[in-house]
């Protein structure tokens, strides 16, 4: 619930399709994610919105009395020691949830928000002889280049780079034949921190 500037009646049809936006740097992308998200868990989302009030978002999921059985400790692998990440997500959250999982496990986190300045950053890095570990992409970013085009290019400039793609969208072809395309690893959105820290440290991990 917010008390932010409400939703017009006639949007409310809208909010979940993807890339659909009102704000002028939004990528359109948040709810329809989140839409997705508690769709594959059965679950339903209602939405009551005012303009000039606020919004009200409901999510209904599927209780369980099941628990698991998760040893103390065994979740999160920790890191012999961190590195630099370099994060390209046109998601300013995105950036701040992944920044602070990472942080705490010791690694330096820069953002950009788009193909183009990740490619400039990279070059920027290599230039000041503070290359990146690992640079994570977002899979696709609406009127700019998104993480195929990028990765492409940085490894023109540098075929050792270590690029991992990211996306909201898991049945995407790219997400399953991540390698082809350049990639070393993949990450699914939302982010968990056991996966985020398990992927970085596999893939720095890797040979050149």
């Amino acid at each position: 619930q917010d008390e932010g500037v409400g939703i017009p009646k006639e949007n409310l049809s809208r909010i979940f399709d993807p890339f659909f936006t009102t704000k002028e740097r939004g990528s359109g992308l948040g709810l329809a994610t989140s839409f997705s998200i508690i769709k594959r868990h059965g679950g339903h989302i209602e939405v009551y919105s005012e303009v000039g009030k606020g919004s009200i978002f409901i999510i209904y999921l599927h209780a369980t009395e099941k628990k698991e059985n998760i040893a103390q400790g065994a979740m999160v692998p920790s890191p012999s020691q961190g590195g630099r990440v370099l994060l390209m997500d046109d998601d300013f959250t995105i950036y701040e949830v992944a920044s602070h999982m990472l942080n705490m496990y010791g690694f330096e986190v820069d953002w950009v928000d788009t193909g183009e300045k990740a490619i400039e950053k990279y070059k920027e890095s290599l230039a000041k002889s503070t290359p990146y570990d690992v640079i994570i992409m977002d899979l696709t970013v609406p009127g700019s280049m998104g993480g195929v085009q990028a990765v492409r290019e940085i490894l023109e400039i540098n075929p050792k780079a270590k690029v991992i793609v990211s996306s909201g969208y898991s049945n995407d072809p790219v997400m399953s034949h991540y390698k082809e395309y350049g990639f070393k690893g993949v990450i699914a959105k939302p982010y968990k921190i056991e996966e985020i820290i398990k992927v970085i440290n596999e893939v720095i991990a890797q040979e050149d």
